[in-house]
């Protein structure tokens, strides 16, 4: 064999020596590559996950702090018609409440304007709750009201008469209760969720009418019922403030 034949030779056996290396090398960088994008992929999908959960935490929060605001508006409600005819003096326009009725039946005047971002402590000062509500009226049953769900405060809300109506007794309908007139009042209520700067405040308006002391039942309080269709009771309009 002469030497170009033996160099050719060589050759052959180098190249088919560094060929399988060479694609080896290739296939490890390949194999990091995608167990890298693997990982990517787990982190992204892992934060995913957290966010989505942070996510469902707060709704979850929101609507706590939602369902406790509306149960302190159903607390006002309670309250406005637990209240006996005798609370409120007949032949009265304005100012008509004794205490400890007129201490948390508050003028439009006494509220600042916007009370929903006021902090916990003015609503702890100002508002009422299922159980106060309760020791005022003297009512069990508003004690049914309290607080049952786990947020910061119980649910609490805040009353204002806004105007007294009148009812002349010439124009009562003749099959109809007698009453002196309806008050017409609006209702704070706001509940609170378990995160600190987690709070929800609602607003309604509501009719309460004021029988003729003379007429009225021996059990205090008053039942819509009795009133409707002939006069405004219960509820008239409601709104999410905050």
């Amino acid at each position: 064999m002469n030497s170009l034949s033996r160099r050719c030779c060589v050759a052959d056996m180098v190249t088919a020596c560094a060929g399988p290396r060479t694609q080896s090398g290739m296939v490890l960088i390949l194999g990091l590559a995608l167990l890298a994008g693997l990982s990517l992929l787990g982190i992204m999908a892992g934060n995913s996950m957290l966010q989505q959960k942070q996510m469902a935490a707060n709704h979850a929060d929101s609507e706590l702090a939602r369902l406790s605001a509306m149960t302190a508006i159903g607390s006002g409600e309670g309250f406005l018609l637990a209240l006996p005819a005798a609370a409120r003096r007949e032949n009265c326009p304005s100012d008509c409440f004794a205490d400890p009725v007129r201490s948390v039946l508050h003028t439009p005047d006494m509220l600042p304007a916007q009370p929903e971002y006021l902090p916990d402590d003015w609503w702890s000062g100002w508002g009422l709750t299922g159980h106060s509500a309760a020791a005022i009226t003297s009512r069990d049953a508003m004690a049914g009201t309290a607080w049952s769900l786990p947020g910061r405060y119980p649910p609490q809300f805040v009353l204002q008469e806004i105007k007294f109506v009148a009812i002349p007794e010439m124009s009562v309908p003749e099959d109809a209760p007698r009453i002196s007139g309806i008050g017409y009042y609006r209702i704070l209520g706001r509940g609170t969720g378990i995160a600190p700067n987690s709070s929800h405040v609602v607003e309604a308006i509501f009719a309460r009418p004021w029988q003729m002391q003379a007429d009225e039942s021996p059990s205090a309080g008053i039942d819509c019922k009795a009133f409707r269709p002939w006069y405004d009771c219960g509820r008239m309009a409601y709104r999410e403030r905050r």
